[in-house]
């Protein structure tokens, strides 16, 4: 009987070893989006220098992995799926290199090292997740912007919008999250474009005095 049992068990272990090797393991991925082709190229360049500070995100999506909004309303970060470089570092990188394509600045930069900027333009990140509580699930991206004017250690404000774009994830795996991330990038980078034009020359509402 002992013997019996013991073969019994001996037989499990086998099975469930040869079930464990014979599962794919799982690799872990990472992924960059591209920075839009311009919406608008300005006929005329102005004389202004943007910069563009460190983009803030809030906490919850600011870590490489992506992040999904479950149905039961509770937040789940994907380890296998990542970005290459944090969101936050990765949205300052496309947005230089799109404001830069518009042609809009003599020069964009991203710090004030070499050259003293004439214009801000500040970010924060709200949203940039995979939202599946909807019947179609979607990605979404959330960013709000503010052009700041700055002379001498004096910033003003001259504008200052939050662009939202929810594009669906078809197929519903990662290439189809990828694509609609992207769709929301290009849609939002077009947005800003379009909107920065006027916005330069606007008067500023308020001041206050720049870090330093």
């Amino acid at each position: 009987m002992k013997k019996l049992v013991c073969y019994s068990l001996l037989l499990s272990l086998t099975t469930l070893l040869t079930a464990c090797v014979s599962q794919p393991t799982p690799h872990k991925q990472a992924y960059l989006l591209k920075a839009p082709a311009p919406s608008i190229i300005a006929k005329k360049t102005t004389q202004h220098i943007l910069m563009i500070p460190p983009v803030n995100i809030v906490p919850q999506f600011s870590g490489r992995e992506f992040v999904y909004h479950k149905a039961n309303g509770t937040y789940q970060s994907d380890f296998y799926h990542t970005f290459f470089i944090p969101p936050a570092e990765h949205f300052r990188e496309l947005l230089s290199q799109a404001m830069t394509q518009t042609h809009l600045f003599k020069q964009v930069i991203q710090t004030s090292a070499t050259n003293t900027p004439d214009r801000i333009l500040q970010t924060e990140i709200t949203q940039w997740v995979a939202d599946y509580t909807r019947p179609t699930p979607a990605a979404i991206i959330s960013v709000k912007i503010s052009l700041m004017k700055q002379t001498d250690h004096l910033r003003s404000l001259l504008s200052t919008k939050t662009y939202t774009e929810s594009s669906p994830i078809v197929p519903e795996n990662t290439d189809g999250l990828l694509q609609a991330w992207q769709q929301d990038l290009d849609k939002i980078m077009a947005r800003i474009s379009t909107n920065l034009r006027p916005a330069l020359h606007t008067t500023s509402s308020r001041s206050h005095r720049a870090p330093r």
